[in-house]
């Protein structure tokens, strides 16, 4: 059954709520219920992502059908998070999905290289 746009965009916005109220958190033990209640919204948790290789982390990404901007936040989010390997193989997939390059996604993926 097609999503008609409406809804699609409701997702996008909840989506990108979520994300950015994510990267507002620190990553520290005390905000991990926070963290997992906020992955929970896109089907994920602290344990799976640490348990998870970023072949099949980005399958999972893929089925969320996220539009750029929040594959993006999302990438940003792994970072944040210390899933470099994730951050980094999205990175990869939003810029060779673009049909434009982007220089800001191009310095957060060699930035990742340093860690």
């Amino acid at each position: 059954m097609p999503l008609n746009k409406t809804y699609r965009d409701e997702q996008q916005e909840k989506i990108q709520q979520t994300l950015q109220q994510l990267l507002g958190l620190s990553f520290v033990p005390e905000h991990h219920q926070g963290i997992n209640q906020k992955l929970q919204v896109l089907g994920m948790n602290l344990e799976q992502l640490s348990q998870v290789n970023a072949g099949d982390w980005l399958l999972q990404v893929n089925a969320l059908a996220l539009d750029a901007v929040n594959a993006e936040l999302l990438a940003d989010a792994m970072h944040h998070l210390l899933e470099n390997q994730k951050a980094a193989a999205l990175y990869d997939q939003i810029q060779s999905n673009s049909k434009v390059y982007s220089w800001s996604i191009a310095q957060k993926r060699a930035n990742l290289q340093g860690f």
